[in-house]
């Protein structure tokens, strides 16, 4: 008797499922995993003729699916505290913080990335200092990563070219330095990094900061592990002239804030670390008033969104280059570029380990 009761509810929970899943509206976003999700719409009847029918409707039931994000979350929690498993979706935990599992560092496509930087720098801006920053990955401050940041830079200052100078900033930072759940660094502990960046260039520092909170910030780490009991805050630094400065974009031909903190209400946005410099963009132009005369052209991955702001200290106009989405070449389209302009290649060990990401 009671297996058949347990069969017809088991029977009973498919039935329901099934007829949420057709009457429900589609869901436009997962703000879990940071994607737009599959609508019915986007099923065509020439998918049938070109043989995708099949994988399309796979897809969009799997995006779609009712409960989906609790059955994401109930997988995770058996991972980490049933099997005692170490990760869950390559994500691990310890000391309170989520980092990534990687077995390995590609060092010959390192020094691909660095083949590509060397040609910017020696094509486009051979009168101008030049400067490396390397960023390393919150995991190196981590006892069981397997893979060493010292290793990585030593291999990267070896092909540098050497009219580049290379920037250290590893004794500047440390894991707290990370937000808990996401790969990025929390820009109010970047000061020590601010200041040796700008003393190694030339320039005396200041710390004339207001901290503002962001409460509820589930980074990206939290979003592929599926947990939630960890959450950080974004706190952003402002003072006078990082209010007054403006943000110009050359994609969309809009001026916005340093911090667009819209993106908070767009229900389009998917991370609140957008809120930097209104998130990944090619070419954007920051502004200042003037007070040093100094510009800077910083070739960036998203680290650097964060910490741009924090250098308008010392710089009148900042032009940030993300090389994943422009084309060098294109640059003198958009930029004057004088002599006197300072030049930061800004990147984390990640992004040079994927040479495709410099155009």
């Amino acid at each position: 008797m009671s297996k058949k009761i347990n069969i017809a509810i088991f029977l009973g929970i498919i039935f329901s499922l099934g007829i949420i899943f057709i009457v429900k509206e589609d869901e436009l976003l997962s703000y879990a995993e940071r994607r737009y999700l599959m609508q019915v719409d986007d099923i065509k009847l020439e998918d049938i003729k070109e043989g995708e029918i099949v994988t399309k409707i796979e897809k969009y039931a799997l995006d779609q699916f009712p409960l989906r994000e609790e059955l994401r979350a109930l997988k995770a929690f058996a991972n980490y505290n049933i099997f005692m498993k170490e990760e869950n979706q390559g994500i691990a935990v310890t000391q309170n913080t989520m980092y990534e599992i990687k077995d390995s560092y590609d060092y010959n496509k390192l020094t691909n990335s660095i083949a590509s930087i060397n040609t910017v720098a020696n094509s486009m801006f051979y009168e101008n200092d030049c400067y490396f920053v390397l960023i390393p990955d919150k995991s190196c401050y981590i006892n069981s990563n397997n893979h060493s940041y010292l290793d990585i830079e030593k291999e990267l200052t070896k092909f540098l070219h050497p009219r580049i100078s290379y920037i250290p900033i590893y004794h500047t930072l440390s894991l707290d330095s990370y937000y808990k759940t996401d790969l990025h660094w929390s820009q109010d502990k970047l000061t020590d990094t601010k200041n040796t960046i700008l003393n190694y260039i030339g320039y005396n520092e200041s710390e004339n900061y207001s901290s503002n909170k962001i409460e509820g910030y589930f980074g990206s780490y939290a979003v592929k592990s599926a947990l939630s009991y960890i959450e950080d805050d974004i706190i952003y630094l402002t003072n006078e002239r990082i209010n007054s400065a403006q943000v110009f974009n050359y994609e969309t031909n809009t001026t916005t804030n340093v911090y667009d903190l819209a993106k908070l209400q767009d229900e389009k946005s998917l991370d609140k670390y957008d809120i930097f410099l209104s998130g990944a963009n090619p070419l954007l132009k920051v502004s200042a008033p003037e007070s040093t005369g100094k510009t800077l052209i910083l070739f960036r991955d998203s680290f650097g969104s964060s910490l741009a702001p924090l250098l308008l200290e010392y710089y009148d106009t900042i032009y940030l280059v993300d090389l994943r989405y422009i084309d060098a070449s294109l640059l003198q389209n958009f930029i004057d570029i004088s002599s006197d302009y300072d030049v930061i290649f800004l990147y984390s060990t990640d992004m040079m380990e994927i040479p495709g990401n410099f155009k």
